[in-house]
């Protein structure tokens, strides 16, 4: 519902000749950017606990990793599923996604604290 007085808002800005066309769209802009963050972040937390349910899981649990990564959004933050197979460890929502951007390991404190609660407290 708040999206709907959002986008009748900007309509009134347009009518009250408060907003031109490169405002909407950076307006627009700023929106999509900020809905992008929590979105991505579900949809990816989400495909890693599917990963896990599966029958054929990539191997065992050993626990989750916190993990940063730029994209055009912003920063998104996300724990993701340390596995191991036999000799081997991986990160089988990476495979998935075949990710090969530049990661954090350790997301910005801000984001972190936010998403997950104190830094301090986690495992």
């Amino acid at each position: 519902m708040e999206l709907f007085k959002y986008i009748s808002s900007l309509a009134q800005q347009i009518m009250d000749g408060k907003m031109d066309f490169v405002g909407l769209e950076q307006e627009i802009f700023k929106m999509v950017k900020a809905l992008g963050v929590p979105m991505m972040e579900k949809v990816i937390t989400e495909a890693d606990h599917r990963l896990f349910e599966q029958e054929n899981r990539p191997g065992k649990s050993e626990g989750f990793r916190e993990m940063g990564v730029q994209t055009l959004f912003g920063e998104i933050c996300y724990r993701r599923r340390l596995y191991r197979n036999q000799q081997t460890w991986h990160y089988a929502l990476d495979e998935k996604l075949r990710n090969s951007r530049k990661t954090n390991e350790k997301p910005h404190p801000d984001k972190s604290r936010r998403l997950y609660g104190d830094p301090k407290l986690l495992p």
